[in-house]
């Protein structure tokens, strides 16, 4: 086993050494969260002032914490008590991967 002393939750997750509730509960709802609230805010400025880049950036931002929370929760689905949850765990990876790789479609799509 690796030392984990000094390696941040952020490292552990991506990593595949972190509890996959603590993956879960701790790193992607709450950045989830904030990241979904920070896009809500962008698009009604976007929508009032016409100025698009932020919002760019913040659903390219939104992207990438998608492709990375995808592959942590995929590492971290067998470090649980109950076997059930690392299939669940493996499900939400697949459906989140398919969400990621539709909303950046849909994005490339209006930009064409």
């Amino acid at each position: 086993m690796q030392n984990n002393q000094g390696k941040s939750i952020l490292a552990r997750c991506f990593s595949g050494e972190l509890e996959l509730w603590k993956a879960f509960w701790l790193v992607y709802f709450p950045v989830a969260t904030i990241l979904t609230l920070t896009r809500k805010a962008l698009t009604e400025h976007a929508s009032r002032t016409g100025e698009t880049t932020a919002l760019y950036f913040g659903i390219l931002l939104s992207l990438v914490f998608g492709v990375w929370i995808v592959i942590s929760i995929w590492r971290c689905a067998p470090n649980v008590k109950w076997r059930a949850m690392f299939f669940i765990g493996r499900a939400w990876a697949i459906v989140n991967a398919m969400a990621v790789i539709t909303s950046a479609l849909s994005l490339l799509g209006n930009k064409a």
